[in-house]
């Protein structure tokens, strides 16, 4: 169901920054479409679990492969390529391609890879419990999305101290669910759950706050097309709530 919700939103984000880019590049449409399949075998292990296993792994391989290309992408034609190189690093982080944001899709693809194996009846995978597997994707995704709202709210100079919500709630969440993985405990579970409900919570605070930055910016939701390129990712916030949401039930069930 995560992957279900969280693939198109990760397609529309995706949309947005290579139409405001004019899809210069034809690999520029390889997130949609390995969006679109992603959603695709999410949805079809909902409603035929038995018959979707193949489906399942072979989407989730894709989406692995397309967001590691994806990274090694943009940090190519947003920091290597572009004027000043590393000597401009900051710059280049804050006001290119976002370095991080084609792992969401790779974290997807490895998500619906151990949750359909585990639906199957696999309890292990590479050596390890597929549950500590899911927790530890979920926990690394989250640190993930901590590093680049870091990046963009220094952008923004954190001039709302909500932004340093997505900084801090999360980064523990993610340290406590890290542990969690490696050397559970009852206290450590019961701090994950705390922290991860509240980075749940964070991330539709975050999508109000985005939908705000939105309408702040000139002529606002009038001219929304224009500002919802260049405004605040509308859905990024939800990274943290669908991930978070994953742990969770990961955590409740075992």
């Amino acid at each position: 169901m995560i992957v279900v919700i969280l693939a198109p939103m990760t397609a529309w984000e995706a949309f947005l920054g290579h139409y405001r880019s004019g899809f210069t590049l034809k690999a520029q449409y390889a997130p949609l479409v390995t969006s679109a399949l992603l959603t695709v075998a999410a949805a079809a292990s909902l409603f035929a679990p038995a018959r979707s296993g193949t489906l399942i792994q072979v989407a989730g391989w894709i989406g692995v492969v397309t967001g590691l290309i994806g990274m090694g992408y943009h940090h190519y034609y947003g920091v290597v390529e572009k004027p000043g190189g590393y000597h401009w690093l900051l710059h280049q982080l804050m006001y290119h391609a976002p370095p991080l944001a084609p792992l969401s899709q790779a974290a997807l693809g490895a998500l619906i890879i151990f949750a359909g194996r585990l639906v199957n009846g696999a309890s292990s995978a590479f050596g390890l419990p597929i549950r500590v597997w899911i927790i530890e994707v979920c926990a690394v995704t989250i640190l993930g999305a901590v590093a680049q709202a870091a990046i963009l709210h220094y952008r923004g100079a954190y001039n709302n101290i909500l932004m340093y919500i997505p900084v801090t709630i999360p980064l523990a969440a993610a340290v406590a669910l890290a542990w969690q993985g490696i050397a559970p405990s009852i206290v450590g579970s019961k701090i994950a759950v705390f922290t991860l409900w509240l980075t749940f919570l964070s991330g539709f605070v975050g999508v109000g706050m985005h939908i705000r930055g939105i309408d702040r910016q000139m002529a606002g939701f009038y001219v929304g097309r224009a500002n919802l390129m260049q405004g605040p990712p509308l859905s990024a916030p939800m990274v943290f709530s669908g991930f978070a949401g994953a742990a969770l039930a990961v955590l409740q069930l075992g």
